[in-house]
């Protein structure tokens, strides 16, 4: 993880999506409110009597007492809203229908409101397929001109603005991105570049290792992993 933020866990262990409504269990591990909820509403359907256990620890506490908010944190994340870019910059057809079905999975298995700001870059090849995909209503699509523009604004945004910032770009490896080698990787708690398709890799691997941005890659079949192993990763705990 770059960035300079403050350490801290704003992700539910159990959903791995950001916390909503987190509550403290007897153990100290704190979850969502709702997906304990869920668990505890899943034990009483199989008519498990007694105490139900931490998902995390597996420490007993008593469904039947109050779920206790955790205050601290809640305010915590408040104070920390996330700012994400996902950019665009293929020019290969192919890989662009690949680009943007790997990101509507992503959008499928998250809760989008919980991001206050996504961006998309796009070029002109890339504007027809955006067209064809129904986000959630909560997307804000922004195309511009090629990723050099993108970042130049998003760098120059980033600098007014507080809370959680990632940056996710998807290239097929046919351009060279010289203003990512600008990116002050400070400003941002993480950086990612994933090459979509299997031409050209090692090129857009170099390009990671020199601007401090982490590689990913898929290709058409390995597209759905992928997928849950970029969750992972860019859920990861700040």
């Amino acid at each position: 993880m770059s960035g300079s933020e403050e350490a801290t866990d704003l992700d539910c262990p159990i959903c791995l999506s950001r916390f909503n409504d987190p509550i403290i269990l007897s153990c100290g591990h704190t979850m969502d409110r709702l997906c304990i909820q869920k668990l505890i509403n899943y034990n009483r359907t199989l008519n498990r009597a007694g105490p139900s256990r931490c998902p995390v620890c597996n420490w007993e506490f008593n469904p039947e007492k109050p779920l206790i908010s955790n205050k601290s944190l809640s305010k915590f994340i408040e104070s920390k809203p996330i700012y994400e870019w996902f950019l665009i910059d293929i020019l290969c057809e192919k890989e662009g229908i690949n680009a943007m079905k790997f990101l509507k999975l992503v959008f499928n298995k998250r809760h989008i409101i919980e991001t206050n700001h996504i961006t998309f870059e796009t070029n002109d090849t890339q504007i027809e397929y955006n067209s064809n995909i129904n986000f959630d209503e909560q997307l804000h699509m922004k195309p511009f001109l090629n990723l050099n523009q993108a970042l130049e604004k998003i760098s120059t945004y980033s600098q007014q603005i507080n809370g959680i910032k990632k940056i996710c770009i998807l290239s097929d490896g046919f351009t060279k991105h010289t203003n990512m080698t600008k990116i002050d990787s400070n400003m941002f708690n993480q950086l990612f570049l994933i090459h979509v398709g299997d031409k050209y890799i090692e090129r857009t691997r170099q390009l990671a290792n020199e601007t401090n941005f982490q590689f990913g890659h898929f290709n058409e079949k390995k597209l759905e992993i992928y997928v849950q192993h970029f969750l992972t990763n860019f859920t990861e705990r700040l």
